[in-house]
């Protein structure tokens, strides 16, 4: 998102942010950006490999394999915003890697190839094993896990937003009544807890809460291929995370 866009509060009007600085943005924007999807996308990747049937170390060079092949093959430089939702066109790459691994034409050997991004299989697999059982298709699994990344980006944000103000302690104290959060403690407890009005105490969740969500509408629409999408995407989005 560019300077200004923070200054004016308002969101990209342009499609697929993201694939668009990689192909036309400057060199550090462009690798600013190829980071960006790395760290949206790693895991749900992986966890499509593991759904699959692949084990552990497979998904892992399956995940290295599909980015090598977006590092090194044009492939984000010959996408188009067209080609719909970047979740889609991804899955879509992802598929034909695995299809290729298997008939053994495009197989990424561990410590082999070109090393697109740093993976902690331990990490990766015990958040795997956390995962619904009974979200058996692969795809399903992959969009919730790209669901999860989306808030914990916008998440990252926020706190990012309340340090820069010196408020992180207000956050910490009000971040269970994020979208999703625990919502345990009663706001007049917490009020008198932290020496405010309980009025003013609701006036800082809504502005938190509204904060939140213009971040995760923000990371959605760097990932869509049409702004009207946005709305359907941020439905879907909570749903995912919802019925789990």
């Amino acid at each position: 998102m560019a300077a200004s866009d923070h200054s004016t509060g308002k969101f990209p009007t342009t499609s697929w942010t993201l694939i668009q600085k990689v192909q036309h943005g400057s060199e550090g924007d462009a690798q600013k950006a190829m980071e960006e999807i790395c760290r949206a996308y790693w895991y749900p990747i992986y966890a499509f490999a593991r759904r699959l049937g692949e084990s552990p170390h497979n998904a892992e060079d399956l995940t290295q394999a599909m980015f090598e092949k977006l590092l090194t093959h044009d492939t984000l430089q010959n996408a188009r915003s067209e080609q719909g939702r970047l979740r889609s066109f991804l899955i879509t790459i992802l598929k034909q890697v695995i299809s290729n691994d298997r008939r053994g034409a495009a197989t990424l050997k561990r410590g082999g190839g070109v090393t697109a991004i740093s993976i902690n299989e331990m990490l990766a697999e015990e958040r795997y094993t956390a995962e619904p059982a009974d979200i058996s298709d692969p795809e399903k699994l992959f969009d919730r896990a790209w669901a999860q990344s989306i808030l914990q980006a916008a998440e990252a944000r926020l706190r990012k937003d309340f340090e820069a103000n010196d408020n992180i302690e207000i956050l910490e104290a009000l971040q269970e009544f994020l979208p999703f959060g625990a919502n345990e403690t009663p706001q007049a407890t917490l009020a008198a807890r932290l020496g405010m009005k309980h009025g003013t105490l609701r006036m800082q969740i809504s502005r938190m809460r509204q904060m939140y969500a213009s971040f995760v509408d923000d990371e959605i629409s760097q990932t869509v291929g049409d702004p009207s999408e946005l709305a359907r995407e941020r439905d879907y989005l909570i749903s995912l995370v919802s019925r789990v």
